[in-house]
């Protein structure tokens, strides 16, 4: 691989073979300026960037093993300030937002590897401001919760739907398979794709050998659940 880099590219040094002192950069014992090119041991590209006076300034990148794109971030004397987008392996978006100063501002969003936004947060200094909202892989809303002077203010409508699940739990734990359903569908009837009702009432449908009422329900939670809820469904 280094064989088969053009001479230009040889020239460029790696920050394995600099080191690093008080965040500063050092080449051959001298605060280094230029690019640097970082590699795998399979020779291919890891990082690229350029130091000034030893510090990272511009655009950093970074890669995945398969030679695309993981991390894009711009830095002024080593410190995040700009612009970020993270992908994922497949090359698909993962997360946007900016940098000011080293701490994250304005609106940052996270998305599934659908493409699906996943999360919605608005930054103020580095702190959650306003409001964070989380979204099902389908689009819909999950949850929106807001903040007033840094504080979190529940959604109310999720406060009423964890206490219905927390009494369908305990109807559960009696043995009381009616009343866990009956809880299960006041807090589907306030949010039809909140994915733990769904399951749980599959469950309990299932337990009562309504195995047509229970995979319906089996099927809407997958279709509505984030990646993560469908591997915990399994």
């Amino acid at each position: 691989e280094y064989r088969q880099r053009s001479e230009n590219l040889k020239q460029i040094p790696s920050t394995k073979q600099m080191s690093r002192r008080d965040g500063v950069w050092y080449y051959n014992n001298t605060v280094y300026n230029g690019e640097f090119i970082d590699y795998y041991y399979s020779g291919r590209i890891q990082g690229e960037g350029t130091l000034e006076n030893g510090k990272v300034n511009g655009m950093r990148k970074m890669y995945f093993q398969n030679g695309l794109l993981s991390t894009e971030r711009y830095y002024i004397n080593s410190i995040p300030d700009g612009f970020e987008k993270e992908y994922y392996e497949d090359g698909t978006l993962k997360q946007k937002g900016e940098y000011v100063n080293g701490k994250e501002e304005g609106i940052w969003e996270l998305y599934f590897p659908n493409g699906q936004i996943k999360l919605q947060t608005n930054y103020k200094n580095g702190e959650v401001d306003q409001f964070a909202t989380k979204y099902y892989s389908n689009g819909k809303i999950k949850e929106k919760v807001t903040f007033k002077n840094g504080k979190l203010i529940e959604d109310p409508n999720l406060i009423a739907i964890n206490q219905l699940m927390k009494k369908s739990s305990d109807s559960n734990k009696k043995g009381d398979t009616k009343s866990a359903i009956k809880y299960c569908n006041k807090a589907i009837e306030l949010d039809p794709n909140f994915t733990k009702a769904l399951r749980r009432r599959a469950i309990a449908y299932m337990n009562q050998l309504k195995f047509d009422e229970s995979m319906i329900d089996f099927k809407k939670a997958l279709l509505t659940s984030s990646c993560t809820d469908a591997l915990e469904m399994a």
